[in-house]
């Protein structure tokens, strides 16, 4: 259960912003900028849009916070997945701190020392649990993924995540995301560990996406096109 926060604490102005350090600024003008605040005493993390142009802090950033918000909301209480704190405008989403460290700063192709043997099968059950409880994250990058300190693996950033939808365009697309957070999976096993992927990334891998199925059918449909 998500615990209440007094929004006392955060109304009291950019004072808060002087006990901070930012994580990020974002990679362009339409990303949030995120950093680690204090908030009753507490380490969190803050998303912000509230310095982006009109466009960005007015509708874009507001919509994928709404996202972020409903994800982490749905998800709560899933260990690896940080908790949702306050939201306490618009533009700014406040969440748990999951302590770690990002894959991306860790050597790609690695010894097999670096990364836990089994970290990303335990990864991608964490990413099945994710889908279980009707999300899907849609995007999953290395600067997603967190190393934990036992060897657990975190996931953050649902800024972009799919809801569950039953028919229709909506289960096509949260079906397409499913497949996309497990195919991502395996390309960064890839990348990071030079253990040999098991018989399920294989499978994944092999099979066609389904924007992809989806795209192949639309053709033969088109007019001067050859059905094989």
């Amino acid at each position: 259960m998500i615990a209440p926060v007094n929004r006392g604490i955060i109304m009291r102005g950019r004072a808060m912003a002087m006990d901070s350090t930012v994580l990020s600024e974002g990679r362009n003008s339409t990303k949030a900028r995120v950093r680690l605040i204090r908030l009753a005493g507490e380490t969190v993390v803050e998303k912000d849009y509230s310095s982006r142009s009109f466009l960005v802090r007015g509708i874009l950033g507001p919509r994928l916070l709404d996202r972020e918000e409903g994800a982490l909301r749905r998800l709560d209480g899933l260990s690896g997945v940080p908790g949702f704190k306050l939201r306490p405008s618009r533009q700014r989403l406040i969440m748990e701190r999951l302590p770690g460290r990002s894959l991306v700063s860790y050597p790609r192709g690695g010894d097999g020392t670096t990364l836990p043997p089994d970290f990303f099968l335990r990864l991608r059950r964490l990413v099945k649990a994710v889908h279980h409880e009707g999300i899907a994250q849609g995007d999953i990058g290395a600067g997603d993924v967190l190393v934990r300190s036992d060897g657990s693996p975190g996931l953050v950033d649902f800024s972009v995540s799919v809801r569950r939808r039953s028919g229709g365009f909506r289960g096509w697309l949260y079906r397409s995301a499913v497949h996309q957070d497990l195919r991502r999976i395996a390309r960064l096993h890839q990348r990071y560990s030079p253990i040999d992927l098991d018989a399920e990334e294989e499978r994944i891998l092999a099979a066609e996406p389904p924007p992809h199925r989806w795209g192949r059918r639309l053709r033969r449909l088109l007019p001067g096109r050859r059905r094989p």
